[in-house]
């Protein structure tokens, strides 16, 4: 899960281009390399409802931002490690 500092950064990103949490949750997935189920599988969540918020469908809450966002960060950092 993101601590504050980070969720305040992803929400940043989202706020400076004027896109949704969505948006960036999408940019930080395929930067990660990982897939939507990938991230649906490793947040515990469906696939589909995934690419709902991905794509603007559906608003999650705070928590939900974290956990899919704290996975996908998780790969990122270990890729950029590597």
């Amino acid at each position: 899960m993101l601590n504050a500092k980070e969720r305040a950064l992803l929400f940043g990103m989202a706020a400076q281009q004027e896109t949704s949490s969505g948006e960036a949750l999408r940019h930080l997935r395929v930067k990660a390399g990982l897939t939507l189920q990938q991230v649906a599988e490793g947040a515990d969540t469906s696939t589909a409802y995934l690419s709902k918020v991905e794509r603007g469908q559906l608003f999650p809450s705070d928590e939900y931002v974290g956990k899919v966002a704290g996975f996908a960060a998780s790969h990122l950092q270990s890729r950029v490690a590597a």
